[in-house]
């Protein structure tokens, strides 16, 4: 018994070593590429014509208000008032999983907070970080912008963007705490796998 135990632990560690590297490499890689140019400042950050908010929900799946929603809107104001954006492209989700037009409601959020609705562009296609960045460079002719999300959603949106030839530089949110927010975190490791899935499309 304690033989085929011991040939068990040594079958899964040649079986999982490989998946696990993979996703160490290519979070570091994400990562490392976006090295000095995420901001967490307003000051300390160069102005770009355009900034790119990344859409989500107002409310989680859970019911209860979703923090990633309102630190985003809360870094969009702080921004646009800071004059550092002139244009703000929303890219979500038109009908995301709970029926929820994210860019919508994210531009009526923006609005309530005094941007006007005229510097405000909606990209209702932005179903995955992949088409945002795609489409910010294909629909919009965007070269570089700001990208206003999460640290971890900014390197991974920034290192996209490199591939359709746009600089992006990020303006990083602030990370809701972590009871709640497990699961996004723990999704974003496997995440940053899929980009170079997508990019190899």
């Amino acid at each position: 018994m304690r033989k085929f135990f011991t040939r068990l632990f040594f079958v899964g560690v040649w079986l999982f070593a490989p998946i696990l590297l993979i996703i160490l490499v290519c979070n570091i890689l994400v990562e490392c590429n976006a090295n000095g140019r995420t901001f967490t400042q307003v000051d300390d950050l160069p102005a770009r014509h355009y900034g790119v908010l990344l859409g989500t929900t107002p409310m989680s799946r859970y019911g209860c208000t979703n923090e990633f929603f309102t630190h985003r809107i809360n870094a969009t104001v702080e921004l646009f008032n800071a004059g550092k954006i002139n244009m703000l492209i929303i890219s979500g989700d038109s009908c995301s999983l709970d029926g929820c037009n994210e860019s919508l409601v994210m531009r009526d959020s923006l609005v309530l907070r005094g941007i006007p609705s005229s510097a405000i562009l909606l990209d209702g296609t932005g179903f995955s970080t992949v088409n945002s960045a795609f489409n910010v460079a294909r629909d919009y002719g965007v070269n570089d912008c700001i990208v206003i999300s999460q640290a971890f959603h900014n390197e991974r949106f920034i290192y996209l963007a490199d591939a359709f030839d746009v600089h992006a530089i990020g303006y990083n949110a602030p990370d809701p705490p972590l009871v709640g927010s497990m699961m996004v975190y723990m999704r974003e490791w496997l995440a940053r796998v899929k980009v170079f899935v997508d990019l190899m499309k």
